[in-house]
């Protein structure tokens, strides 16, 4: 199958198709799961279908989260054990509803990819029940989304792609204080220690990252996305009304590592004092100690889940070069012969 990227303003939505659904399973164990889905092609200028690749913007992320089976304890969440992905929570803008000309043709995108998933469970739940291919779940999710009389009554059966964030104070409403966000899993399969992660993050100096290294707060950072699309999914989602939901993966990125809130560059010159003695050492006068610490990107094993940012910590800054030592000589001169 021929892949296609599309970069920012470039998306067609005619060319969108979404295949019949089809039941498909895998064993677990001695068991045998089923489930169902439709692929999600893109057409190409010669009307053949593409695996779709599409950009996204370049936006602040507080680090990947780990995931793990639905109503695991959190006292039992092991990313050694039993995590079985990794997801990103994407921002969909820099600043609170209002989108500029890049994010709104992400946003977009996204639109008519949710248009497409609708069109596609109409299509088959109309089909006579002998015909139709998506569970129960999924027809019963559209019989009722079709009896309601709101404008967005088909967000009851089809899951967004993005949404604001649930409000602190009442979980039950929406906080529109803050961007919305789509929620988008790696590419990954396997779980615990076995779990594998084909999405491709290239760090500073275009060297690749294990996306276990950003799980958390070591995460924050700068994330410039692609996305792929691999079509619907059609079946329950829990507890939620939803029968089916788009498909997408974050397929790579480039990541740049966050500050923590310190200064993108060196200040001072060098520290010119004679090196001290491999024995010696400062004592902490808090008795704090930075033991235990992994910095962005570094090696670590053990991970806890982390619940979604609250939106009152600055995001994290852009890294900048670091200006040449001269410079700031020359500045410090200036400053020194200015008291005239």
């Amino acid at each position: 199958m021929e892949e296609i990227f599309i970069a920012l303003h470039e998306f067609d939505a005619s060319r969108l198709v979404v295949e019949p659904a089809k039941e498909k399973s895998f064993g677990k164990g001695n068991n045998i799961v089923t489930y169902y889905e439709s692929e999600g092609f893109y057409l190409n200028d010669d009307d053949e279908p593409c695996v779709l690749y599409f950009e996204g913007t370049e936006q602040d992320v507080w680090g990947f989260t780990a995931m793990y089976p639905m109503g695991t304890k959190d006292k039992d969440k092991d990313p050694n054990v039993n995590m079985k992905d990794i997801q990103i929570c994407y921002p969909m803008t820099k600043i609170t509803n209002k989108p500029n000309k890049d994010e709104a043709s992400v946003i977009s995108i996204f639109d008519e990819l949710f248009n497409a998933t609708v069109d596609a469970l109409k299509t088959e739940c109309i089909k006579e029940e002998d015909d139709r291919k998506v569970p129960d779940s999924t027809f019963s999710a559209y019989i009722t989304a079709k009896s309601k009389k709101s404008k967005d009554k088909w967000g009851y059966a089809v899951k967004p792609v993005y949404a604001y964030p649930k409000s602190q104070k009442d979980p039950k409403k929406q906080d529109r204080t803050k961007s919305q966000r789509a929620y988008i899993k790696l590419n990954t399969f396997g779980k615990g220690k076995n779990l594998v992660c084909r999405t491709t993050i290239m760090g500073p100096g275009d060297k690749r990252i294990d996306a276990r290294s950003l799980i958390n707060e070591k995460g924050r950072g700068k994330l410039h996305p692609v996305f792929r699309w691999k079509g619907v999914y059609w079946g329950s989602h829990g507890k939620k009304s939803y029968g089916a939901s788009v498909t997408l993966r974050l397929a790579e990125c480039n990541y740049i590592p966050g500050t923590g809130g310190g200064p993108t560059r060196r200040m001072l010159g060098k520290n010119t004092a004679p090196a001290m003695d491999a024995d010696s050492s400062f004592d902490s006068p808090s008795g704090e100690t930075d033991e235990g610490f992994t910095p962005p990107g570094g090696d670590t094993n053990t991970f806890e889940e982390k619940e979604e940012n609250s939106g009152n910590e600055s995001p994290p800054e852009e890294k900048q070069p670091r200006r040449r030592r001269k410079a700031v000589r020359k500045r410090t001169r200036k400053r020194a012969g200015s008291d005239d």
